[in-house]
Order: C-alpha cells, then structure tokens, then sequence
C-alpha cells in the first residue's frame, strides 16, 4: 500500500488530500512582539537561473510596534555582524601564525 499527499495552497489556507481524506489548515503568520495577524506590505518577483521566486514581505499592522521590531531585527544583525567581523580577524591573526610557524620550522 503506498501512501500519497499532495498539498494546495489557496488564499491562505492549504489543502492536504492525504488517502482521500481532504484536511483543511489556516496559514497564520503572527507578528512575533504583539501577537497580531501581519499583512502583506510588499510582493515582487525573482528570476533566480530558471526558477522564479516570489517574494512577499509582511508586516504587523500596527506601525509602532513594527518599528520596535525592526530596531530589534537591527539590532540583532549589528551583533551578529560585529561577532563574524571578530571571527574573520581572529582567522586571519591564525593564518599569520601558522605561517610564521612553518618558516620557523622549514628554518630549524
């Protein structure tokens, strides 16, 4: 016995035919600080070789509490850049190490 899904996206709402049993789900997308359904903001589409994406960008529909999430996304971001810039130099200082090791030892 083989068992088939196939999954539908309409409007929100996806459709699972699982054994021809229909199962109905809501898609939610809550705004992570408040709790809110987020709205779609944006919608654009990207050729990527010979796929296209489409991308939809959502926000919460309350404007503050949008900007205090944003200043949190932003904030985030700048951490992570400053602990990869941290990463990258400290590579960097081993490579120069290790260099200096092997013409000490080619040396001996």
């Amino acid at each position: 016995m083989s068992l088939e899904a196939f999954l539908c996206y309409n409007e929100g709402y996806s459709f699972v035919l699982y054994n021809n049993i229909i199962m109905k789900y809501k898609h939610s997308n809550l705004c992570i600080r408040c709790g809110k359904e987020r709205v779609v903001k944006k919608t654009w589409k990207e050729k990527v070789d010979n796929s296209v994406i489409e991308n939809v960008l959502m926000i919460c529909p309350d404007g503050s509490c949008q900007k205090i999430v944003e200043m949190r996304i932003q904030k985030q971001k700048d951490k992570n850049d400053e602990i990869r810039e941290r990463y990258e130099e400290r590579a960097a200082q081993r490579k120069v190490e290790r260099e200096k090791n092997r013409k000490s030892l080619k040396k001996s």
